[in-house]
């Protein structure tokens, strides 16, 4: 097993990168069903003026913009 040592701690690579890779993947598909979600919501009340990709996309600048906003 490769292990390092982070802030005094023993961690193995295997379980960071898994940890890592989980986040992202985890990230990604929050950000797609939520884009989903979104867009139904909106096509069903009659404002399906934009396209899937398009939630998707303002969802993610909203997911990048919001913690600063919080941060205040």
């Amino acid at each position: 097993m490769l292990k390092t040592t982070f802030k005094g701690k023993r961690v193995d690579l295997a379980e960071a990168t898994g940890v890592i890779l989980g986040l992202i993947v985890g990230g990604i598909v929050s950000l797609l069903l939520g884009g989903w979600i979104i867009h139904w919501i909106l096509t069903s009340i009659g404002l399906g003026g934009l396209t899937y990709g398009q939630v998707v996309g303002l969802l993610a600048i909203w997911e990048i913009i919001k913690p600063r906003l919080e941060s205040k």
